[in-house]
């Protein structure tokens, strides 16, 4: 799918839903953005990794900003609070997938 969209004119805005992604998956998938966005165009995806500890998510959007400046792209990450309690996540399918108060919403662009 990533190949044939790859084919069209670059995109103003790509949001990827990254939810069960490995890593490695979502490294790959910044590779083909760099083709697909337009140069002024913004990117995000579910910045899910490590969703149960802060230390493992600040590490892995620390890793993502790292990785994308290699493609050159700048990260800024907004904060979202994020309610946690059970009613919340009463009726999921999943279950419950997020376990701390805030999300990092990664914002990413092209450096200048």
């Amino acid at each position: 799918m990533v190949e044939k969209l790859s084919e069209s004119p670059p995109f103003d805005a790509i949001y990827y839903d990254a939810y069960a992604e490995s890593y490695r998956d979502l490294r790959d998938f910044f590779e083909a953005v760099v083709g697909m966005l337009h140069p002024e165009g913004i990117f995000s995806f579910f910045n899910g990794l490590g969703a149960d500890r802060y230390i493992v998510n600040d590490v892995y959007s620390v890793v993502v900003s790292l990785d994308l400046a290699g493609f050159g792209m700048d990260v800024m990450y907004v904060t979202v609070p994020v309610e946690v309690d059970e009613e919340t996540w009463r009726g999921t399918r999943t279950g419950r997938y997020w376990e701390l108060e805030r999300y990092l919403l990664p914002v990413c662009r092209f450096v200048g």
